[in-house]
């Protein structure tokens, strides 16, 4: 397996799997994302990708999944296992590059003790 692949199996792709995580699961809001996570009785993080039609037309939100899943498998790792994530992108991510998504993220989730340190 590739080391920063990201196979089905990493992915959240259920509605009934969003649903429990939006109902049962913690929520970080900040002005560009909402992140929503959940303990899984997996030993592994899995990742869920929410962009609505208020962010724009099909290529912007294609744009703005593209930058979140690359950002999520490139640092896969410094996430703890056993967790399902889910993010919810906001209009005003659509100013926002891959470097600047990722450091944002992981000022958050550092803020909020959800990154393994390294």
């Amino acid at each position: 397996m590739k080391k920063f692949g990201f196979p089905k199996e990493d992915r959240i792709r259920k509605n009934a799997e969003y649903r429990n995580i939006y109902q049962n699961g913690k929520k970080i809001v900040d002005r560009y994302f909402v992140i929503y996570y959940k303990k899984n009785q997996l030993d592994k993080v899995r990742f869920g990708l929410s962009v609505s039609k208020k962010n724009g037309n099909a290529v912007i939100r294609n744009r703005l999944k593209r930058i979140c899943r690359e950002v999520f498998r490139l640092n896969k790792h410094k996430y703890p296992k056993g967790y399902d994530f889910v993010w919810v992108a906001r209009r005003s991510m659509i100013n926002l590059n891959s470097n600047q998504l990722a450091e944002r993220i992981e000022k958050v989730l550092t803020k909020n003790k959800l990154l393994v340190k390294q």
